[in-house]
């Protein structure tokens, strides 16, 4: 299962279905959106580092 994710998770990125913004030190973030939740993948120059659920995620915010 975790790898048919990555395996979506990279078509969506090789696709454009997202926004990228580089860091200052040489990061790259990716945000993207899979099943309605926002998640980022981060990567350097050629090389994938890693993916994370946005924090600012609808699911993450505490509505109390």
């Amino acid at each position: 299962m975790k790898k048919i994710f990555v395996l979506i998770v990279s078509l969506l990125c090789l696709f454009g279905c997202s926004s990228q913004e580089k860091a200052s030190d040489g990061i790259y973030v990716e945000k993207f959106t899979y099943e309605q939740h926002e998640y980022l993948m981060f990567y350097t120059i050629g090389r994938f580092t890693g993916v994370e659920h946005d924090p600012n995620c609808w699911c993450m915010i505490d509505y109390d």
